[in-house]
């Protein structure tokens, strides 16, 4: 039965980093990842995800964020790819609304760049979006969007320059605490370690069946179109955007158009809902979008 000081359930977004950052440490680490890496059947895949230092959930988050930036900027020296691309962050929203008023406390107490844009710097500068005359519209000009399957495929990479072992399709059967260390079963083998880290997203519960009643997966639906003015949504000359509207819960957001031959598929203008959808178990995933889904995106 073979031995680690760490082994971690899932090699995703948190279970990659995880990984590198334990073995990097020097530690002897396991990472078990049920499907390939990377996959779609998680919370990474998708080609992109944004970030930004304003969170209008609330302020503690900030200092993580600033560090989130550093350690971007830290993997990108070490292995020579780009991770992150800045675009500007641009936000909307009605006056008042949690969107609008979170991003400038958070801005406001952390000492954020936030350009408040008037209409007229609004329809000139960002013409792309038709909004009403009294919308708040604000631009966080240092945030844009990471790759979240290329940062996980690097995290991994580095690991396993400094040690650790990555086996995928390896699912997880179960797991005990001995007392003197953790015994870790998949379908495949029996292994044991000191510590364990859980870092299985959706899963986790399964793992975990304590922290069931603190979770909630759902089902978030993304979709690309294709604009009948391509040119004016191109990763250059469009930024990731965060919109919210009067009497519709959450927000929507999106990315520019990345070009399929630096960014890979899907390719169009990816535009999505921050809002939690219908509730399901990872393992029984409805994966075909209806059209109410579509039309909330759309209209």
């Amino acid at each position: 039965m073979k031995k680690f000081d760490v082994i971690v359930l899932g090699v995703g977004s948190m279970g990659s980093a995880a990984c590198y950052y334990l073995s990097q440490a020097g530690a002897n680490v396991l990472g078990l990842e049920q499907f390939s890496i990377t996959h779609d059947q998680g919370s990474h895949a998708g080609q992109s995800r944004i970030i930004r230092k304003a969170y209008f959930e609330h302020p503690d988050y900030v200092p993580l964020l600033h560090r989130a930036y550093e350690n971007w900027q830290e993997l990108e020296a070490i292995t020579g790819h780009q991770v992150f691309f800045k675009t500007g962050l641009f936000y909307a929203g009605p006056r008042h609304h949690e969107l609008i008023d979170g991003t400038i406390r958070s801005a406001q107490i952390h000492a954020i760049e936030l350009d408040r844009l008037d209409t007229s710097k609004r329809n000139q500068n960002f013409p792309q979006f038709q909004l009403s005359e009294n919308a708040i519209t604000l631009l966080e000009p240092n945030a844009g969007f990471v790759t979240p399957e290329r940062a996980i495929l690097l995290f991994v990479e580095q690991a396993i320059r400094h040690g650790a072992t990555i086996k995928s399709h390896q699912q997880v059967t179960g797991w005990k605490n001995l007392g003197t260390h953790v015994e870790v079963t998949t379908a495949e083998e029996t292994y044991r370690c000191d510590k364990l880290v859980v870092t299985a997203g959706p899963w986790a519960s399964k793992i975990l069946p304590s922290v069931e009643k603190h979770l909630n997966v759902t089902r978030q639906v993304v979709a690309w179109f294709k604009p009948m003015q391509w040119e004016m949504f191109e990763f250059g000359r469009f930024p990731c955007w965060l919109v919210a509207e009067e009497g519709i819960p959450g927000a929507f957001y999106g990315f520019p158009i990345l070009p399929a031959a630096n960014f890979g598929p899907p390719v169009g203008l990816k535009v999505a809902y921050h809002y939690p959808g219908l509730r399901v178990d990872p393992d029984h995933v409805n994966r075909t979008d209806t059209r109410q889904e579509v039309n909330v995106l759309t209209n």
